[in-house]
């Protein structure tokens, strides 16, 4: 068997027989690629492979200074997984990977928002956008809403871009996401952002055309073109110009009309109608967070801060795993500690 066999049939085992997520499936494509090419270097398959090759591998990877130690023991796991498959087929008789331990990590405390720099950062997302034009009015809420949502349910950035409005129920307050493993949960929706869901919904229904765009529904010029049978030059100038006849362009709106019927599949969607790129995300999130004076801000530290305010108000890390759909709740141990505020006044009126 070759590298490239010995990664697709474990991609494929990891993807369609264990469920892994997409994420987790390209990690672990990576990171055997990157294994399997350190072996052809060594002139080594990796069912010859003995455990002190398999230090030699974690050795160079710990001399690698863009590897920290969480992402070696992201490469280890990988390896590990890779060598149950194997054994599992028989290509194996013995893991390596059984005497390999994952290299020791500095615990580090969680980074996470103060409830100022929150309330800061949701002033920060109503005005971040410049009002242009009518599509800037849903755009902006479209801002808000994001950042509420990540404060106000702790979800995963990939589970945030895949929000499908058939998975709301707003009447009850529950959102179902799929998260790592694509297991599902219930996600308990905040009053404030059950109303900021609705009105967002509402500006999308009424959407405006505009310049040939309807992006809740998929609408771009390319589409368009496609579906008037007409050249893309010629709808541009149609649209954008208003030019080349009207017949065209009549045409061209009673299609776009016909659209604005269509179901809004995802909460937040990108051109085509299609889910929100995750990087878009990141950029959308940054360049909110400096307009809040919060330098170098990112979807995880409001994960973080929605599981602290969960734990300043004293609720309990079973609640909090369930809540941030953690598979253990040795996971969520990171936010023990944390107490705000309260925790710091008892501990000081013990200690003096």
């Amino acid at each position: 068997m070759n590298h490239k066999d010995y990664i697709d049939q474990f991609i494929d085992y990891c993807q369609f027989s264990k469920g892994l997520s997409l994420n987790t499936v390209r990690a672990y494509r990576l990171n055997l690629q990157q294994y399997l090419n350190w072996l052809e270097g060594k002139a080594l398959q990796p069912t010859q492979v003995r455990v002190t090759e398999i230090d030699a591998f974690v050795i160079q990877l710990r001399k690698e200074n863009k590897n920290s130690p969480a992402t070696v023991n992201q490469k280890i796991y990988c390896l590990k997984s890779f060598y149950k498959w194997l054994l599992r087929n028989d290509l194996v008789q013995k893991s390596p990977m059984d005497l390999v331990g994952n290299v020791k990590q500095a615990k580090k405390l969680p980074v996470y928002l103060t409830e100022g720099e929150q309330t800061s950062l949701l002033q920060a997302s109503r005005v971040f956008r410049k009002l242009g034009n009518t599509r800037d009015v849903w755009l902006r809420q479209r801002d808000e809403l994001l950042i509420l949502t990540f404060l106000d349910t702790g979800l995963r950035v990939s589970e945030l871009v895949d929000i499908q409005i058939k998975n709301l129920d707003l009447k009850q307050g529950i959102l179902k996401v799929i998260g790592k493993g694509n297991k599902e949960r219930e996600v308990v929706l905040s009053d404030r952002l059950v109303k900021a869901i609705t009105e967002y919904l509402r500006a999308i229904k009424n959407e405006p055309v505009s310049n040939g765009f309807l992006p809740s529904r998929g609408s771009s010029l390319s589409r368009l073109a496609k579906a008037t049978d007409t050249s893309y030059q010629s709808v541009y100038c149609a649209v954008r110009k208003g030019s080349n006849g009207s017949a065209r362009l009549q045409k061209i709106k009673s299609f776009l009309d016909e659209m604005k019927s269509e179901p809004v599949k995802f909460l937040f969607f990108g051109q085509g109608g299609c889910p929100m790129a995750t990087r878009h995300i990141f950029r959308l999130v940054r360049g909110i967070g400096r307009k809040a004076g919060i330098a170098n801000l990112h979807p995880h530290v409001m994960r973080h801060s929605f599981a602290t305010n969960l734990r300043r108000k004293k609720a309990d890390l079973l609640l909090i795993s369930e809540a941030l759909g953690h598979a253990s709740v040795s996971t969520t141990q990171i936010y023990a500690h944390l107490g705000g505020e309260d925790y710091r006044q008892e501990l000081r009126s013990l200690i003096n």
